[in-house]
This record gives structure tokens, sequence and C-alpha cells, in this order.
């Protein structure tokens, strides 16, 4: 049964019979910066101004085949006509290379502009008092004008742009740019009354009904468009990707929680380097697992530290079985259910990945760990306070060197359980010049952005050329139910 794929409100977008033209690449197609896809959804997660149809009633055939395709029309105000949304602080990082893309067909009008700018309460109009900005001419498939800067914060360096055919009049419009060093940034998307490679002609009195279709808007790292195909996946169909009986068999997914002999130290909960957590770790029985419905539930940890089953297995040679590295997004679909959560556990339902090189014994300075979503016991029985994060820990005396955005997922309630998917992109800093990566996303939209530098002290750039597995763990007695799993990377290794 596995679970939907989309972000925003479009759902995949997928290649589509043929491998057509409007596919996004894979890893893409699941997350978006942007609250919705949908420029029409207007005063839900968009903003408008001077729209002459607020509801967007205008509808064509989008490439998908859907009728999703909205009309932006024009007010009879001489002003912008524009559509937009404001990436918040929280949820991006400042000095950092994002693309925006959204697909565009003409109708009475024939051009858009498409832009990042700073956002500071309202000054300035929908575009701020910064931005950089291009002109897409739809009549033509090509550039109209850009890049344009105005402002202090942005500049054309590094700015780039691209106008692609998806087939029956709609073209994929993408920008490229650097924010400004102010975290809240905004995306818009305006109408533009000009023609071919004129100047822009951005203000002025629309018809009420003049305008050009919209579809899809997505905005992520650039750095993510590498992200071209899914190299995991474990539907859970059935118990045969998982090595129950423990037999460390290369082949498998999946691999019940053995002790790993060269690991090194790990102290989290007792504040003592203490080894034996990870050499020692005890192995769970095959009656641990069921699958029903294409679901997997685990029904009990037996590590102590939610490490149930994971990608790989320790073996005289080293380990068998799949990590991944690189540029990289992992997902998986859970559900649990709090009213199991004990105050006085200390493991409990999560998705995580651990470096290889801990497990190993072979990191050299630090390693990292990377939790999803983990549903940290509450105050009170019965509750939790779930989070997420990353951590650095030091290789000899096992404290944690440095800990990032652990804190509540956010993005509105959750119904826990039920099946949600949570992900991890994972942009290594030295893939990225110099800047480090990590976004957390709930059902495909984020809620947290973290920046590091390779010239940071904080020891997270130590794990930037480490591989690791993927970890699944439950609870003492307190199951998580598993969709899927999934995962695009650009490194995945299979031993």
């Amino acid at each position: 049964m596995f679970g939907g794929m989309g972000a925003g409100d479009f759902g995949a977008l997928g290649a589509g019979a043929g491998g057509t033209a409007f596919a996004l690449p894979a890893g893409i197609n699941v997350i978006n910066m942007l609250a919705s896809a949908n420029p029409a959804n207007y005063a839900v997660s968009w903003l408008a101004i001077s729209v002459g149809d607020a509801t967007f009633a205008t509808k064509t055939t989008a490439p998908d085949g859907t009728l999703t395709g909205a009309k932006l029309t024009a007010s009879v105000a001489n002003n912008n006509h524009t559509v937009y949304q404001n990436i918040a602080g929280t949820a991006a990082s400042s000095a950092t290379v994002y693309t925006f893309t959204v697909f565009a067909k003409a109708a009475d009008l024939s051009r858009i502009l498409v832009g990042y700018f700073d956002y500071d309460a309202g000054a300035g109009g929908p575009y701020g008092t910064a931005g950089v900005y291009y002109g897409f001419d739809l009549a033509g498939g090509q550039i109209a004008y850009g890049p344009t800067t105005f402002g202090a914060g942005f500049t054309t360096a590094g700015a780039s742009a691209d106008i692609t055919s998806a087939g029956g009049g709609w073209y994929r419009c993408r920008v490229t740019a650097t924010t400004t060093t102010n975290s809240t940034f905004r995306a818009a998307i305006s109408l533009d009354s000009g023609t071919g490679t004129g100047v822009a002609a951005n203000a002025f009195t629309g018809s009420g009904t003049n305008g050009v279709f919209l579809w899809n808007a997505n905005i992520v790292p650039s750095a993510a468009w590498q992200l071209t195909s899914q190299t995991f996946f474990d539907d859970f169909t059935s118990l045969s990707t998982l090595d129950v009986n423990n037999t460390k068999a290369s082949g498998f997914n999946w691999y019940p929680s053995n002790g790993w002999p060269n690991s090194s130290p790990y102290n989290e909960f007792n504040g003592v380097a203490n080894p034996d957590a990870w050499l020692a770790v005890a192995t769970p029985s095959s009656t641990t697992f069921s699958v029903a419905n294409s679901v997997l539930s685990i029904a009990t940890d037996v590590s102590s530290f939610a490490y149930t089953i994971s990608t790989v297995a320790p073996t005289s040679a080293g380990y068998t079985g799949t990590v991944f590295g690189g540029i990289r997004l992992i997902e998986a679909s859970v559900a649990f259910d709090p009213a199991l959560s004990l105050t006085t556990d200390i493991t409990f339902p999560t998705f995580w990945a651990i470096d290889l090189q801990f497990l190993l014994g072979t990191a050299p300075t630090n390693w990292i760990e990377h939790d999803v979503i983990e549903a940290y016991r509450g105050a009170t029985t019965g509750t939790i306070a779930p989070d997420f994060g990353i951590n650095a820990w030091n290789v000899t005396t096992g404290n944690l060197t440095a800990t990032s955005n652990l804190g509540s997922i956010s993005t509105g309630a959750v119904t826990w359980t039920n099946q949600n998917r949570f992900s991890e992109l994972i942009i290594p800093a030295t893939l990225n010049n110099g800047v480090g990566i990590n976004q957390f996303y709930k059902n495909g939209l984020m809620f947290q952005e973290y920046k590091y530098s390779t010239s940071a002290t904080s020891g997270f750039a130590s794990g930037d050329n480490h591989t690791a597995p993927l970890i699944l763990g439950a609870g003492h007695s307190w199951p998580i139910n598993v969709d899927y799993v999934r995962v695009f990377s650009t490194v995945t290794s299979v031993q």
C-alpha cells in the first residue's frame, strides 16, 4: 500500500507515458519548500495582488493530463498582477542557492515574470525592496529578459534561467538564484503584457480576464536537482525483503539489529562513553515482524535505543547490505500510537540513519546521526514530544559534539495513528560549494532547514564523505507500522 507521493496539491508528476518532458527529477517530485505547489491556491498558501479572478476558475489541461492548469488573470487595476508565497526564515537559509520552477502556458497574454525577492512585511509592494528575476516568453519558448536585479542583497552572479517545452503549449520555466542575507524570501510569479524579448511590462491595466495558465510550482535547493532516480524502495508486500532469521546473507533490504564489534563509543543516555551499547546489541526474534496490507509492523525493540532493523548487518568482512551517501533524500511513511508511550522508556518508534563509519569504528573524528522522525516520550504516559535533527558525535569520547534543529515537528496537527511520510534532504557541504544543507519534510512539505559550512567547527562537515544505512526502530512493546521506505541518492553502495 504505497503512500501518496506528491508535494502540495498536485501529487506525483512522474515521467508519464513515453517519458514526457514535464517530469521534474524524481527526488524533487516528492518534496517542496512551497506550502502548496498550486499557484491558484489563493488565500490558503499563496497570496495574490491585483488578480482578476481570485477563484482561478478557468482551467485547462495540465501537462499530466489533468484539468488542473489554472488561469492567472489580471485585474482592471494599473498594477503588478502577481501571485507569491513567502518562505519563512525558519524554513530557509540565507545566502543559499535555490531553484524555482513553474509550468506556464500562454493564453491572452504570453509572458510571465518569475523571481526571488526579499520579504520585509510588505514594503516595496509584491517584490519587496530587493530581488532578482527573469521574464519568460511563452509564445516563443525563450527567455524574454533577465537576470534583472534591484535593491541590495541580490546579484546576477550565479543566477540562471531556462525554459523547456513540456508539450501542448506548456513550458517549464526555471530560475536559479541565491537568497539574500535575510533568510525570509518571497517567490513570485507576475503577468507581463509585453511580447517576445521586449523590456519588462509587468505593471499594466488588465481586462479582468486576460492572463496565462500556471501549474505546479516548486522550490528546492539547486543541488537536489541531481536526484534523478530512486535508488532504494521497499513497499513491504511481504517479509521476503527482511532477514528475519538473521542469516546475514546478501540480498536483503533489511537486517535485524546485531552487535557491531568495532563500533565507536556512544553515550547518549548515560553520559559515559559506552561502546557496549553497540557492541552487544540483542537480535529480535522473527516473531517481532509481520506484514499485513503491505505494511510492515515491528512489535518491539530489544536494543534500548530504537535500533530494530537496519539496511546493513555486521559480518567478518565488515558488513553486508546497503548504504547511502552523497546528495540524498531518505523517506519513510510510518504510523504509531502515542498512547503506548511510557515516561520511563528510552526507546520509541523512529526512522533514522547513522554513519557506517561509526558502526565499523573507522570514522576519523566525528560521526553523524540523522533523526528523520523520533516519537520521543512525552512528560506524561501516553504522550509524545516528536522531534527531528542531526547530531555529530566524537569518535573518541562518545560525546555529543554538535546538535541542530532538534525540536517538535511542525506544519500542523498530525494524526500519528495514520500513515505520515517523513523525509530528510541531505546535501553535503563538500558537494555544494562549501554549504551543507539538511532539510526536514512532513508529507512533502518542509518544516525546517539547517545549513553548515566546511569551515565550521561544529563537526557536521566531518560526515560529508561518509555513507549511512537506514534504521527503523520500535519502542518497548510500542510498535511502528511502516508503509514504505525509499531513497533518492547520488551514491548507493550494496555489499
